[in-house]
């Protein structure tokens, strides 16, 4: 979540293609990370 924030107020622009790239070393911490982000940008046009 730390980065989370920052990257999703840099992204708050329109946009189609890919922005950003998360990177995980494990799915389990990749999906952990993908819930965090959609709870995130719930209110936001933004899709992960």
């Amino acid at each position: 979540a730390a980065f989370g924030l920052p990257i999703l107020t840099k992204l708050d622009k329109p946009g189609d293609q890919p922005r950003a790239l998360i990177l995980e070393p494990t799915r389990e911490l990749a999906s952990q990370v993908e819930t965090a982000f959609r709870d995130f940008s719930r209110y936001s046009k933004l899709r992960t």
